[in-house]
């Protein structure tokens, strides 16, 4: 998908379902739908999404050990 009139540099792919809204001047491989990035940081991105709800329970268990740790200094 490509929104607008914009330049494509040579030896550029794009991912199937890839919303493109601005020119891309850097050869190389873009994916995601909205925003863009280049392949490798979707894939990076992809890793830290499927983990999100692992990482929020842990956040939720420190945050609840830093507000025990903070009364019990008052």
């Amino acid at each position: 998908m490509i929104y607008g009139h914009i330049t494509i540099a040579d030896h550029v792919t794009v991912s199937a379902g890839t919303l493109i809204m601005k020119s891309l001047t850097e050869p190389g491989t873009y994916t995601g739908v909205y925003p863009f990035s280049s392949h490798q940081r979707w894939l990076k991105n992809a890793a830290h999404v499927r983990q999100l709800d692992e990482l929020a329970r842990r956040v939720r268990e420190l945050e609840g050990r830093l507000g025990k740790a903070e009364r019990g200094k008052t």
